[in-house]
């Protein structure tokens, strides 16, 4: 091999490596999706466990919330229970929000249905390893709330500045 390609060899290697790092470092290291049915029934809960053992990285909390394109409301409110490794818990309420200022639909829409990809938390650092667990439950007024079709959550490496 001659001097000249043996150094565009090193050179591309390198770049693979680099390449292969970064996507590393931008990558979803829990996924999950739950479809709901006909309807979300206000008892009813959307579970996601997941095992954490990076405490030095951060992290940041997605939702991806499906609904048909005639889902009567422009925000999705749902209650969120965290629980932690040693058996403590926190609680919120949150306000999804799934249409812009102007009234149109976030996120992609097409053949009667919209996904809005919504941050819940960012820049997140695991305080210790373990079993973790959210759970969603629906908070409108409505006891069957229908239009959702599915809500996933995402945990994924948060990108460098």
């Amino acid at each position: 091999m001659t001097k000249g390609i043996q150094f565009l060899s090193i050179i591309l290697f390198l770049i693979l490596i680099t390449m292969t790092a970064e996507s590393c470092k931008n990558s979803t290291i829990y996924s999950k999706k739950v479809n709901i049915p006909d309807s979300w029934v206000y008892q009813d809960t959307v579970d996601f466990s997941f095992e954490i053992s990076d405490t030095i990285n951060l992290f940041d909390f997605v939702l991806h919330i499906q609904h048909g394109d005639d889902f009567p409301y422009q925000n999705l409110y749902v209650w969120a229970i965290t629980d932690f490794p040693n058996n403590t818990s926190s609680d919120q309420q949150l306000s999804l929000q799934l249409t812009s200022e102007n009234g149109q639909w976030v996120g992609k829409c097409g053949e009667n249905m919209c996904t809005a990809i919504i941050p819940i938390a960012t820049s997140i650092k695991f305080k210790e390893q373990g079993l973790y667990r959210l759970k969603l439950s629906q908070y409108t007024r409505e006891p069957n709330l229908h239009g959702v079709h599915s809500i996933q959550f995402d945990i994924v490496h948060h990108p460098d500045k």
